[in-house]
């Protein structure tokens, strides 16, 4: 029986996930139905930390743009991009706005990976919702700019 090949695109790492995550629930990573989003990265890594669009994909996924961080919910996750054999940066500051002084109950200070969720209520919220905060496009077959054809697959 022939073995099929494939390369991997790129893996994605959480060591340990919020409970209501899609992935905790084994479900896909991403969300069922993607949606354009004001400010959507679809190209190429390194990507922004997201700040164009950030106040419009906010209010499109639902989520408050708070004045403050708060402590209802406080959960530290570590978020690992490996794309074609090569870590990618998660940048510091996604979900934050300094200038507008707002910021997302999901969101990052620095670049070591660490996502942070510091939110007023107890919610679930999941890593699509992470990627839309980030506005970095991610589907059950790409994120940003790579997507899975051929011998390439996303995990």
């Amino acid at each position: 029986m022939p073995t099929v090949g494939y390369r991997l695109l790129a893996l994605i790492t959480v060591p340990f996930l919020w409970a209501s995550s899609a992935v905790a629930q084994s479900k896909p990573l991403a969300p069922a139905k993607p949606r354009p989003l004001p400010g959507l990265q679809t190209g190429a890594a390194p990507w922004t930390g997201g700040l164009d669009g950030l106040s419009e994909r906010l209010e499109a996924i639902g989520l408050p743009a708070m004045p403050s961080e708060a402590f209802v919910q406080h959960i530290h996750q570590h978020l690992t991009i490996t794309i074609r054999g090569a870590t990618t940066t998660v940048p510091a500051m996604i979900g934050i706005n300094q200038l507008a002084r707002y910021i997302s109950p999901i969101h990052t200070h620095d670049t070591t990976g660490t996502v942070h969720i510091e939110a007023a209520t107890k919610d679930g919220f999941t890593l699509g919702q992470f990627f839309d905060v980030w506005g970095v496009r991610f589907t059950a077959q790409c994120i940003g700019g790579y997507c899975a054809k051929g011998g390439d697959v996303l995990k």
